[in-house]
């Protein structure tokens, strides 16, 4: 890390640019959260959860291209949700590693999912670290629905990158669940004499575009 660049970005930070972002996209954010709430999730039909269909108001389609700007997991194959819709064969396609029929993945994932909010809410790492959903879908759901307490960086690749700029990846950090390297770059938000008066939304800012910029592809 280029600690005089660091710091200069961090006293110069376009607080401005940064704020008309956010109120650019986080109403999406909000209306997302809002009408799939704990109550929906719990009685969607597998029609509502899933991409690939046409419909693009589903809770898939929301997580994986409405709320992009949030958080981009477009590059994840659509098995990561469990179960998705294909085109080609017409019919919704289970991910085969761990589910027989699509019914049973949808129910399961339903389950997770609640069981994800609950301890996101309750902030249970260890339960956060031990549930079953797909690490990219985990991470995007809890920036999502917990904003001010889960940072939306959700690719491992991604989560790497940024501990290795900021002198956080070694060996004792570069097996840790994703879960745990979100928490791992949180707290060194929350130490840094700065950035501990940011939010984790102008902090992912500062990440993405800012210093040091999005990992290049």
């Amino acid at each position: 890390m280029n600690i005089q660049e660091f710091e200069y970005r961090k006293k110069h930070f376009p607080y401005d640019e940064c704020a008309a972002y956010w109120k650019e996209h986080c109403w999406k954010r909000d209306e997302f959260v809002n009408y799939f709430n704990r109550d929906k999730i719990a009685s969607m039909e597998i029609s509502e959860y899933v991409v690939g269909s046409e419909d693009t108001t589903t809770f898939c389609y929301g997580l994986w291209i409405g709320l992009m700007r949030l958080a981009n997991i477009r590059s994840a194959f659509p098995t990561v949700f469990g179960v998705y819709y294909s085109k080609k064969k017409l019919q919704y396609v289970p991910d085969k590693r761990y589910w027989n029929s699509p019914d049973e993945a949808f129910e399961n994932m339903k389950t997770a999912i609640l069981d994800l909010l609950n301890a996101g809410e309750k902030e249970n790492i260890g339960a956060l670290v031990n549930n079953p959903i797909n690490s990219i879908v985990k991470g995007k759901i809890l920036a999502t629905y917990f904003p001010h307490r889960y940072l939306s960086i959700c690719s491992t690749k991604h989560l790497d990158y940024y501990m290795g700029i900021y002198g956080l990846y070694n060996t004792s950090t570069k097996d840790l669940n994703p879960v745990l390297k979100r928490e791992e770059l949180v707290d060194f938000k929350n130490n840094d004499n700065i950035m501990n008066n940011w939010s984790l939304d102008q902090f992912a800012y500062f990440m993405w575009c800012v210093y040091p910029g999005a990992p290049k592809k």
